[in-house]
């Protein structure tokens, strides 16, 4: 028994010992401090960009979201009208109803602005979300430009070092004098926008 549990616990740490820990997945993604301590200015620059980004894409996300909820609402509202959604499903068959998880001041806020004056005092909010609808598409295009932009920023951190050697090494030859492969990188990193590079 003694020897079976021995077994268990000293092999993973004399095998970890012999070929190596498995790195923490966490340290794969932060940058230490030692490593941020030691990274090139332009490194630096490519990285803050990419975390601004990221910020304001989330914060994109969350707004529309919020919108999303606020369109769920309003919904809900409208289907408060019995002899509305009636009509309406007599129409176009049952519909699955719809749910809010706003707090009703909010609700009240979205209706205020985003219905009107007809549309409130009659209590039918049919045609408010249509507002909103709207704002989530442009939205959409928002995070879909932002989507790209983070790929470009992702290459860029990349190839922020490279670059910067490239530069450093071709700013002060002619074109001609420059080699297939030198051309190639100066090419690639143009195209990165980090010719020259940024810090």
């Amino acid at each position: 028994m003694r020897f079976k549990y021995l077994l268990a616990v000293g092999l993973p740490v004399l095998t970890s010992a012999m070929f190596g820990q498995a790195q923490n997945p966490k340290a794969k993604t932060e940058p230490s401090k030692q490593a941020i301590r030691a990274e090139s200015p332009e490194h630096k620059f490519a990285r803050t960009a990419l975390e601004d980004m990221n910020v304001k894409t989330a914060s994109i996300k969350a707004e529309d979201a919020k919108l999303g909820a606020i369109t769920d609402c309003l919904s809900a509202e409208t289907e408060k009208d019995v002899a509305l959604m009636a009509e309406y499903e007599n129409e176009h068959g049952k519909q699955e109803r719809h749910t809010c998880r706003l707090p009703e001041a909010e609700v009240t806020a979205a209706i205020d602005k985003y219905c009107t004056p007809i549309q409130k005092g009659q209590k039918n909010y049919a045609g408010c979300s249509l507002p909103v609808l709207r704002q989530r598409m442009a939205i959409a295009n928002i995070v879909e430009e932002a989507h790209s932009k983070i790929e470009t920023l992702t290459a860029q951190i990349e190839h922020a070092d490279n670059c910067t050697a490239v530069y450093r090494a071709t700013i002060d030859k002619k074109v001609s004098d420059l080699t297939t492969r030198q051309s190639e990188q100066v090419t690639m990193c143009k195209n990165l926008d980090q010719y020259p590079p940024k810090k």
